[in-house]
């Protein structure tokens, strides 16, 4: 019982006839604190003006003992800041609040001003409720908020505002970010694997490479001089697409290349020997076609000449004017 019994009248001391009225009153006011239903329900205020310790004292005329199966109801009074926080009951002694499974609370998950549901289990105090209404405390990868008894670092944690995040072992594995853009595997994009899923730097389905872009640094060769400059890219499935604004010099030979194509946009074979595209010979936009080799890093530009039949030649460039590419774009497989 959590309410203390105070009975009007002792006998032992009383001489002489004991008007029955007495029992009657006694066992009137035992009734009373045995039939109230707020007798039972253990409620304790915290008294604490610290954040990681609940102090707490039972009514007056009660007595407490730290006994496994145990049940409080305790209000509260600091949020805490730490994984370790302890309950002391009628300065008995320090017991620590736990979650179920023996593993440390997080930080900030008991809040202050709730009501918590705690059972000793002759060791420390289990956290049956934190009486918040499925709210969590944030966690973090390596300690989710809510995670699983036999895994408790594999779970669900906050990372940042309006953020959900999911962690693996202690390590983060996805993010869904405030706007709704998801991020799975790690921040390093990249192959991570079956089913990863990386908005940042691609997407792979079952660790086959999906849809990348981005840009890399291209050197045409056959120019008076070093001609180097950005070309953007595309890669959708097996389909990869190059683009750039203008990068074109002043002729020196009658061959054009263009050198520094990444791995990821190298075909596997030579088979799409040459892939229509505009450039320009001489200052002039001329029909040409990209031979894009395997393994290299090395596109061959080849140059239409004649009319019937049209014959393309490497050798057709002109050596002296402007050539290059200007606003071209080359898409193409790369199988």
């Amino acid at each position: 019982m959590s309410k203390g019994v105070v009975l009007s009248f002792t006998f032992a001391t009383q001489a002489g006839p004991i008007p029955l009225s007495d029992l009657d009153t006694n066992f009137g006011q035992l009734a009373a604190a045995v039939n109230d239903f707020g007798s039972y329900n253990n409620y304790l205020v915290d008294s604490s003006g610290a954040a990681n310790t609940i102090t707490v004292t039972t009514p007056a005329n009660t007595t407490f003992s730290y006994v496994t199966g145990q049940l409080l109801q305790v209000l509260l009074a600091n949020t805490n800041t730490s994984a370790t926080v302890n309950i002391n009951v009628n300065s008995l002694g320090n017991k620590t609040v736990v979650n179920q499974g023996q593993t440390n609370v997080g930080a900030g998950q008991l809040i202050a001003g709730t009501i918590l549901l705690l059972q000793y289990n002759g060791t420390s105090f289990v956290l049956l409720s934190s009486g918040t209404s499925g709210l969590f405390a944030s966690g973090s990868a390596a300690n989710p908020s809510i995670a699983f008894l036999t895994y408790p670092n594999t779970g669900i944690y906050n990372p940042g505002s309006n953020t959900l995040g999911f962690a693996v072992a202690g390590v983060s594995a996805g993010i869904i970010g405030n706007t709704g853009g998801l991020q799975w595997g790690t921040p390093t994009g990249g192959d991570q694997g079956l089913g990863t899923i990386n908005v940042q730097n691609g997407y792979y389905l079952n660790g086959a490479s999906q849809f990348q872009s981005g840009s890399f640094t291209a050197t045409l060769t056959g120019m008076t001089s070093t001609t180097t400059g950005p070309v953007y890219y595309v890669i959708s499935g097996k389909i990869a697409t190059i683009s750039c604004g203008s990068l074109t010099n002043l002729s020196s030979a009658n061959t054009l290349t263009l050198t520094g194509l990444p791995a990821a946009l190298q075909p596997a074979t030579t088979a799409y020997q040459l892939v229509p595209c505009n450039l320009y010979s001489n200052g002039v936009n001329t029909l040409c076609g990209a031979q894009i080799n395997m393994s290299s890093g090395t596109i061959t530009f080849y140059v239409a000449t004649g009319s019937s039949p049209t014959v393309f030649s490497s050798t057709g460039f002109s050596p002296t004017g402007y050539k290059g590419l200007s606003a071209t774009s080359i898409t193409y497989s790369l199988e």
